[in-house]
């Protein structure tokens, strides 16, 4: 089965910037009904567990979260799938979209990306 990329145009149209930004309000808007704030990355667990119930514990843990994850396999991942989508390889986004599921440690975080990138399609 092959899969279709749309890249965007270098020159868009009005009407697509304005999609553009529907698309970005309706991503950030607290209606979008399954969006990147569904899920606390575990940080409703670690309140209730005690592993954190104060504001420097609460720094710790966004830190340690922005450390562990966005920076060492997120960040570096998104370089590769923009690179793959620009050049419109559909076997390369494939390739990495199923490493970073893999890379997953839990099926609520599975689940977590799963759905975010289902409601961004």
């Amino acid at each position: 089965m092959a899969t279709v990329i749309n890249t965007p145009t270098e020159a868009a149209t009005p009407q697509v910037d304005d999609l553009a930004l529907l698309g970005l309000m309706q991503l950030v808007s607290p209606a979008l009904p399954i969006g990147a704030f569904a899920w606390s990355q575990g940080l409703e667990s670690a309140f209730e567990l005690g592993w954190v119930d104060n504001e420097a514990e609460l720094a710790q843990w966004v830190e340690g979260a922005l450390e562990d994850g966005l920076s060492r396999c997120e960040l570096p991942l998104l370089v590769r799938l923009q690179t793959a989508w620009a050049e419109g390889d559909a076997i390369a986004l494939a390739k990495w979209n199923d490493w970073l599921h893999a890379t997953r440690e839990t099926a609520e975080l599975s689940d977590e990306d799963t759905r975010l990138g289902g409601a961004l399609v």
